[in-house]
């Protein structure tokens, strides 16, 4: 289970048995939150999505989930546009 967090709105979402690439996570951004999301708005170079580490309460930024593979992943998940 992972809370997912667009905007002002945070959704629960199932995790699939295996995350491969950023694709299955903004995947599960784009189910939870069909109105607002599509696949080509997160590919964006101004799309972000972040991890929260609760033992820091501090939000990092998601590129490389070979880097994230040996932790845990997090309860909670957020995408957010960045200015340029």
């Amino acid at each position: 289970l992972v809370f997912l967090q667009y905007q002002s709105e945070t959704k629960r979402a199932l995790l699939p048995n295996e995350i491969t690439s950023m694709d299955t996570v903004r995947a599960l951004f784009v189910r939870s939150f069909p109105k607002q999301l599509t696949m080509e708005y997160l590919d964006s170079p101004h799309i972000r999505v972040y991890i929260h580490d609760p033992a820091k309460d501090m939000f990092y930024e998601l590129e490389d989930l070979r880097y994230h593979a040996s932790f845990p992943i997090p309860p909670l998940a957020n995408c957010q546009q960045c200015s340029v």
